[in-house]
């Protein structure tokens, strides 16, 4: 193991949000020669107390098993350090929990952290969320009973990943952030411009992060959580879901292995995806009710165009 007098703690984080490409920029910025990320991508580091007191949900407890709960196993992540400019880390669960734990990020990592939140349009990323859990099997409610059901499962201690329109709530979130961290440490990022303009969003993105803006990661044109749902199977349920096994295996072989590893695993379970059908018109209808005053407000206190919504776009004239 390497000193731990010399190991470097993320001097910047991406906060968020769940299903909307946090797994395709953490690829991206893993690429890049100036930036270390660990080999996990979500460690839950400093939400993992609040995670834990919620697990009564399908695959809760299994999300959280093998997650860092003290300092120390949060240090063995970044022992890889070597000379990057740059360390980070992302966890989409930093975002939802952020008024709670920023004190604590600046108190570890420092007042000089940098956060990166990446938006969705609220609507399909509840879609997504919801989708993500119908793949898994975990989810068996029809979406609209499923939003309906997030009070009670709240109540019942399932983990805050079954709120779907919770967490496509972001006007709080984003005041809270705004209200506590500088504003030239914060960079927010949409989406849907990551999936339009991958390479001018990355190079905006690394000239925040202050390192070489001219770098393109080969991995720009690969699809990361492709859609739909798996053929049921006990194949396609162990390779998708968390498992203590493939994290033990994965832990256990040498990075280049471990890619070859997670490249065959997401080759297999690509073959297994099959269409799910569309929401129906009346749920995104509610939907985008649901959501309309909280992106109002969110458009307001970014003071920037929020069109890329679809669900969302501003009428003209």
């Amino acid at each position: 193991m390497s000193n731990s007098t010399s190991i470097r703690l993320p001097d910047f984080l991406v906060l968020g949000v769940p299903k909307a490409g946090t797994t395709s920029l953490y690829e991206y910025l893993r690429e890049h020669p100036d930036i270390f990320l660990p080999k996990r991508k979500e460690l839950h580091y400093f939400t993992v107390d609040e995670l834990r007191k919620r697990t009564a949900g399908p695959g809760d407890r299994d999300a959280v098993r093998e997650l860092p709960a003290t300092k120390a196993a949060y240090r063995e992540h970044f022992t890889g350090v070597s000379g990057e400019k740059r360390v980070g880390e992302v966890s989409p669960s930093y975002f939802y929990h952020i008024d709670s734990i920023a004190p604590r990020l600046r108190e570890e990592l420092g007042d000089g952290i940098q956060v990166v939140v990446v938006l969705r349009d609220p609507v399909s990323r509840a879609i997504s969320n919801y989708k993500h859990q119908l793949r898994l099997g975990y989810e068996s409610e029809p979406l609209a009973r499923a939003v309906a059901l997030e009070p009670e499962r709240a109540a019942s201690g399932y983990g805050d990943f079954w709120q779907y329109s919770g967490h496509s709530l972001y006007a709080d979130k984003v005041r809270s952030i705004l209200d506590q961290f500088p504003r030239e440490k914060i960079r927010i990022i949409l989406f849907e411009d990551l999936v339009s303009n991958p390479e001018k969003t990355l190079r905006e993105l690394y000239e925040f992060l202050e390192v070489d803006a001219s770098f393109v990661p080969d991995s720009i044109a690969q699809k990361f959580n492709e859609g739909g749902v798996y053929k049921k199977g006990a194949i396609s349920r162990y390779l998708a879901r968390p498992h203590y096994t493939k994290t033990w295996i994965k832990n256990a072989l040498p990075d280049s292995w471990a890619e070859r590893a997670r490249r065959a695993k997401d080759r297999i379970l690509r073959r297994q995806i099959v269409p799910m059908e569309p929401p129906s018109s009346s749920d995104l209808a509610d939907l985008a009710q649901l959501f309309q005053e909280d992106v109002s407000r969110l458009r307001g206190m970014l003071g920037r165009n929020l069109d890329a919504w679809t669900h969302f776009k501003e009428p003209e004239g």
